[in-house]
């Protein structure tokens, strides 16, 4: 994947990254590479309550999102409540 964002960032092309229960270091290697290209940088986090496609336990999912770290300065974004349906379904 870096070098996939490497590529992008060479070629002006915007980079959107999903990733759920993030920690500082996995966001790191992104914000390096859009500070030796001079692109902004931006971290949402999504709030509320998704449904669980992975079929991880209820005590799993809970475990990650307790492990999630903040990033100074992220947005927060509030969207619909999604545990009865598919986010693709939603408007």
């Amino acid at each position: 994947m870096h070098a996939d964002g490497e590529d992008c960032a060479e070629n002006d092309v915007d980079i959107c990254v999903a990733n759920t229960f993030t920690k500082k270091q996995y966001i790191e290697a992104y914000k390096k590479i859009a500070d030796e290209y001079g692109a902004k940088f931006e971290v949402y986090r999504c709030t509320g309550n998704f449904k669980n496609v992975h079929g991880l336990s209820d005590e799993m999912v809970q475990k990650f999102k307790n492990a999630m770290e903040d990033w100074p300065g992220e947005i927060i974004v509030n969207p619909v409540d999604m545990t009865a349906t598919n986010c693709n379904d939603s408007v």
